[in-house]
């Protein structure tokens, strides 16, 4: 199952930099990678939180078209733009495509839509869910080998 959230503005950054700018600005452990050009970003978007590697997958997409298919969500205007985020069951991951929306919405005067939650969320809910994926980390990862050794698998 993969989860997706998007930040909708009327303004786009133009470049990796400026978005890292934007995350240095908030305080976040994150590093993107400037390894291509913002306006090509289609798929996966390699980064290290704090020394970790990740990567969230990062799309351009038609803002106009997924407001439409938002019929519940109370935009307060039509948006220009939509950057879509997406990852798996990877917490870091997760953990990384908040920091990252939080940082581009500021730095957009954008908005964030969470598909999880079927609602807009300010940049700080957006840092605040990151942070709780943090949290509940270790004690996931716990269960896991929990499990593992319970079942006897590697």
């Amino acid at each position: 199952m993969s989860m997706e959230i998007y930040v909708f503005s009327d303004q786009r950054l133009t470049t990796i930099e400026d978005w890292q700018q934007a995350l240095d600005r908030r305080g976040a452990p994150l590093r993107l990678s400037a390894a291509r050009p913002f306006a090509e970003l289609n798929g996966a978007l390699p980064a290290v939180l704090r020394d970790r590697p990740t990567a969230f997958e990062c799309d351009h997409f038609d803002a106009g078209e997924l407001m439409d298919e938002a019929e519940d969500v109370a935009f307060d205007h039509r948006w220009r733009h939509a950057l879509a985020f997406r990852w798996g069951a990877d917490l870091a991951a997760g953990e990384a495509a908040y920091l990252a929306a939080a940082a581009y919405a500021d730095a957009t005067g954008g908005c964030i839509f969470d598909c999880e939650e079927g609602a807009l969320i300010t940049p700080d809910r957006a840092t605040e869910i990151a942070a709780e994926l943090q949290k509940s980390g270790p004690m996931i990862e716990e269960v896991i080998r929990r499990t593992q050794q319970r079942f006897g698998e590697p």
